[in-house]
């Protein structure tokens, strides 16, 4: 299905959706602080927003002018928002600087799950094949069997400087993990050793993807940068 549209969150204290061929502005769903988080409910006829607020929105895009449908119960600000097709019906998840992972039930809006860690949810990532949740908490990071949302590994990793984000390698055999040390490291999945460390950035890291070969890892951090590392031999 081609992307014609994309939907942006901002601190401007608005969420948009743009035309992706043009680059012009088609909607402003106005907030009353900052939005952090936006996606596409699947279909793409609404989109579901959080952040500051503590607020989980759904807009439809057929009736902009219309009140949004609205969640509440997390006590933190939002940083994570996931929305999908589950066996149940469409559902969103949340991850929260309150400490926890929520899931609601699109059509009621009512909160289906509450996970609690032992640090701020900064980040939530699908594994390549679907069936693995990447969670950045505290100075953990923590993988969820996402049918069953248990923890089936977790790693401490007090040298990261907490955790912003963290990413499973296609292959599941290691995973790469950023935060306030600047760096970027690699670590072995079952054992959680470090296989490999890669400085460049000048701020802490927010945000780490491996490309779909899983031969390189992409990070984005506070100094401005976005940067590609190539996974040295023989860590996948």
């Amino acid at each position: 299905q081609e992307a014609t549209m994309a939907a942006t969150a901002s601190g401007d204290f608005s969420a948009k959706v743009w035309d992706a061929t043009t680059g012009d502005e088609r909607l402003t769903f106005k907030h009353k602080h900052i939005v952090r988080t936006i996606d596409w409910l699947p279909g793409g006829a609404h989109v579901a927003t959080a952040g500051k607020e503590k607020l989980v929105r759904i807009f439809d895009l057929a009736r902009p002018e219309a009140e949004p449908q609205v969640a509440t119960g997390h006590e933190g600000l939002v940083r994570v928002l996931m929305c999908s097709n589950e066996v149940h019906g469409q559902q969103i998840l949340t991850g929260s600087e309150d400490k926890t992972i929520r899931t609601w039930d699109v059509r009621t809006l009512a909160e289906t799950r509450c996970l609690t860690f032992d640090g701020p949810v900064t980040s939530v990532q699908t594994s390549a094949g679907g069936n693995v949740l990447t969670v950045a908490a505290g100075n953990d990071v923590h993988f969820l069997d996402r049918q069953t949302m248990r923890v089936i590994k977790k790693h401490t990793l007090p040298d990261v400087g907490g955790v912003n984000t963290a990413a499973l390698h296609p292959s599941g055999t290691s995973f790469v993990a950023g935060g306030g040390s600047f760096w970027v490291y690699l670590y072995n999945y079952e054992t959680g050793k470090e296989l490999q460390c890669s400085k460049g950035h000048h701020g802490p890291v927010y945000c780490v993807r491996f490309s779909p070969s899983g031969h390189y890892y992409t990070s984005g951090g506070d100094d401005g940068t976005i940067r590609t590392w190539k996974v040295k031999e023989p860590s996948v």
